[in-house]
């Protein structure tokens, strides 16, 4: 089965590209992660209820950028790339949008919604939710942890459940002066 390009994918850019509109005057800042995780499979299949499994562990690389002052929900615009390194090699890639809300110079909060599309080994696509938080060690390097629900559609539907932790980094562009 050959996933075509969902109308939520449409949905989705169009949400960031307002709210970029709508925090225009906002300060940008630009993150780059890496992570990894694994999920929890509670049932193989939507359709027969099989056996729960754990899903293959997963590497996480995303980059993108947000518009919002400190201690505000800013809209952010990310990237993933996503490789399975457990049970054969999986690509995909993830576009997201994410809420994030950095409430103090240690701490920051996100919620995400993504759109995974799987090419390797069988193409597939689904639909991510997800949050978490970050704890920074310096202004701009710290730690993160997240935990999502997938539902991907495909050979199978499948309902994973997942959480994954990492690194982060941001850099604040600063308005000249």
């Amino acid at each position: 089965m050959r996933p075509g390009i969902p109308a939520s994918l449409v949905v989705a850019l169009a949400l960031v590209l307002v709210g970029a509109a709508r925090s225009a005057s906002a300060q940008p800042s630009l993150h780059a992660a890496a992570g990894t995780g694994i999920g929890y499979t509670p049932f193989e299949s939507l359709a027969t209820f099989d056996t729960p499994e754990l899903s293959p562990a997963w590497a996480q690389l995303e980059v993108g950028g947000t518009l919002g002052p400190l201690g505000s929900i800013a809209h952010a615009a990310h990237i993933a790339a996503l490789i399975g390194y457990t049970e054969g090699v999986q690509v995909g890639v993830m576009p997201s949008y994410l809420l994030w809300r950095r409430s103090s110079l240690r701490y920051a909060q996100f919620a995400r919604f993504g759109l995974p599309f799987v090419f390797l080994p069988e193409p597939t696509y689904g639909v991510e939710v997800g949050g978490g938080g970050v704890y920074f060690f310096t202004a701009g390097l710290g730690a993160f942890v997240e935990l999502s629900v997938d539902y991907f559609r495909g050979i199978e539907n499948e309902v994973v459940l997942g959480g994954h932790v990492g690194a982060i980094a941001t850099y604040e562009i600063l308005p000249s002066s």
